[in-house]
């Protein structure tokens, strides 16, 4: 299993509606049928760098490696500058242990 976290940097306008309801349905259905199989999205408070994450998880990092640089990935990317004006900072990494 991979684990992909997106990372939205504070100080930039970020609509969560939009988020919500316009882009990870995007993202779902361009990607569930590809290897994703759930994802997490986290309002981050306090003292944090970031005001969101989004963790994403995939059957294998091929699948998302695949998916990502896709026509539909392509869109999905280029989706970004319609809810936020951060840039997202990617962290990709295997899944070592799940409780």
């Amino acid at each position: 299993m991979a684990t992909i976290i997106i990372q939205y940097p504070i100080g930039h306008d970020f609509d969560f509606e939009y988020y919500v309801k316009k882009h990870l349905p995007l993202a779902e259905k361009a990607w569930w049928s590809e290897g994703l199989k759930c994802f997490e999205v986290i309002k981050l408070g306090g003292e944090s760098p970031y005001q969101v994450y989004t963790i994403l998880r995939w059957d294998s990092l091929i699948s998302f490696q695949k998916a990502a640089t896709s026509e539909e990935g392509k869109a999905i990317h280029g989706d970004v500058k319609n809810f936020t004006t951060a840039v997202p900072i990617m962290a990709i990494g295997g899944t070592v242990a799940q409780g």
